[in-house]
């Protein structure tokens, strides 16, 4: 898998100049760069820190993210030949290592390093989706037009029923990789009280709907925060979406957007929780996410990476590992718990387990909602 991975990010090279220097959003770095950066932890982790291949700063300070900020990323990336090259030698530099590579090493004998890189390629393969439907809605590529008063019936939300359930957490084992991040360690309990959520994401057919009865237009739906970013921004509709009132269109880059039974995707924090109050409902929090869908409740996951409801968080006895930027910098109150994955997400971070994170303004991932109630 890992190779494949590996051939996947560099065929992103193969790409118009323009689109692989340009940065299409302000919270995506460039095409080129997400390459360059994948490849170079790569290279650092196994031949730099296993091996002992000497330290290349220049290239750590153009792929490392804490020396370049995201608006600098592209003026600092060598042109498309060097960087081709550059790049292919080390891809070739790192698949031979790992045949080289000394076996009783632990990090190599346990699977530990090979798993951290497949699933830290994943991480960056979803961002090179994003920006690649962020430059097609840009371009107005072909969109689907539909009047609010003739979309389609949304269906009613089916629920599913989720007794009480107490939950191991943070063992090793139960992470569904030898590679678990460390903010998925800390072995400890938490009880799940018996709530019901939907069995399916929320569909088009449904944030139409939502739309249609003024959704975005009643302050009373929204947080304070909510309402204040949505005036602010003018926001009336999810990402990739348009909207005068009357119609909506729809850019047809978006995953799904044309489909009325398809998750909606594009949807900030702020959206998911204002349909949510509109709803009659809320997003379930981490845990009950991960219990309904460990007992097999939830369907429709893998379409949309699915708000909860609680900020992230380190779990009990947390230690950093394998360095201390991962999860702690992110632990500020802002960034909230994504889970499930989408239709953009390598197979690494599908798993149950994973935790994603992002601030409630960011609507250019693929994120969408899950309801639940009675929690």
């Amino acid at each position: 898998m890992l190779d494949t991975l590996r051939a996947e990010m560099l065929a992103v090279l193969d790409r118009p100049n323009a689109d692989l220097y340009c940065q299409p959003h302000s919270e995506l770095s460039p095409l080129a760069w997400h390459v360059g950066h994948a490849i170079q932890v790569e290279h650092y982790w196994l031949c730099e820190r296993v091996l002992g291949a000497p330290t290349d700063a220049q290239t750590h300070a153009i792929y490392f993210p804490e020396y370049t900020p995201k608006a600098n990323r592209a003026k600092q990336l060598p042109p498309l030949d060097e960087l081709r090259a550059t790049l292919g030698e080390r891809a070739r530099a790192c698949a031979a290592a790992w045949q080289a590579a000394p076996r009783r090493h632990g990090a190599i004998s346990s699977g530990y390093l090979r798993a951290f890189i497949a699933q830290h390629y994943a991480q960056h393969l979803e961002p090179v989706a994003m920006a690649d439907h962020a430059q097609r809605i840009q371009r107005d590529d072909a969109v689907h037009s539909v009047a609010l008063s003739d979309a389609p019936p949304a269906t009613e939300t089916v629920w599913a029923e989720l007794p009480e359930t107490v939950l191991q957490l943070g063992h090793l084992d139960d992470c569904g990789t030898p590679a678990p991040y460390d903010n998925e360690l800390g072995a400890h309990t938490a009880t799940v009280p018996a709530q019901q959520l939907a069995a399916q994401p929320v569909t088009v057919a449904q944030w139409l709907a939502f739309m249609a009865d003024g959704g975005y237009q009643q302050a009373q739906l929204w947080s304070e925060p909510g309402w204040q970013w949505r005036t602010r921004a003018n926001v009336l509709a999810p990402w990739g979406w348009h909207s005068d009132g009357l119609r909506v269109t729809i850019c047809q880059a978006w995953p799904g957007a044309a489909q009325a039974d398809a998750a909606v995707v594009g949807i900030s924090r702020y959206e998911a929780t204002a349909y949510a109050q509109w709803a009659g409902a809320s997003l379930p929090d981490e845990h009950a996410w991960l219990a309904a869908r460990l007992a097999g409740l939830l369907e429709g996951v893998g379409q949309a990476w699915e708000w909860c409801r609680n900020p992230l968080a380190p779990w009990p006895g947390y230690v950093a590992f394998p360095y201390a930027r991962y999860t702690l910098p992110w632990c500020d109150g802002r960034h909230w718990i994504l889970k499930g994955g989408s239709a953009m997400t390598h197979q690494p971070i599908r798993r149950p387990h994973f935790r994603n994170f992002y601030t409630a303004e960011q609507r250019h991932i693929f994120a969408g909602v899950r309801l639940c109630r009675g929690a």
